[in-house]
């Protein structure tokens, strides 16, 4: 999945389930790798860390459509580890952006995470409907190589 905005962009790739080995574990049998590349105004960085389960990337998906059609129920999407935060936000125009946090370990080296998500370093990017419409069908695409393997 790829991001671009005025002052930077990012790419989401899910890189294998975390474990593997353990096919019908509850919770662990779906966790995924997930590596960010980001261009940033304050550096350019790469991190993974496994962040989401299969579940969590459809729904995002689900999300990014709802946005770029003008129909999110929220305004927010993260996950139970909270290393991505995603926020519908209005500029003074009138303009919409999804706001993409980055927090503890997909942060880069030279700006730790103190143990708790701190807000402060993220991206904007326009909500436009082709870009999400984009995201949403890479994530789907690569949510099909990671099936979930237990329920919830």
């Amino acid at each position: 999945m790829r991001l671009r905005g005025r002052d930077g962009s990012m790419e989401l790739t899910l890189v294998g389930y975390q474990f593997p080995h353990l096919a019908t574990v509850e919770w662990d049998s779906n966790w995924l790798n997930v590596r960010v590349r980001v261009q940033h105004p304050r550096g350019t960085w790469t991190a993974q860390d496994p962040c989401m389960l299969t579940y969590d990337v459809p729904a995002l998906a689900d999300w990014l459509e709802a946005v770029a059609a003008g129909h999110e129920d929220d305004a927010e999407h993260g996950f139970l580890e909270p290393n991505l935060l995603f926020r519908v936000v209005t500029d003074a125009s009138g303009n919409r952006f999804v706001r993409v946090f980055f927090e503890l370990e997909l942060r880069p080296t030279r700006a730790p995470f103190d143990g708790a998500p701190m807000e402060d370093l993220f991206l904007d990017f326009p909500a436009e409907r082709m870009q999400l419409a984009a995201a949403a069908k890479s994530l789907r695409d690569q949510a099909a190589r990671y099936p979930r393997r237990t329920e919830r």
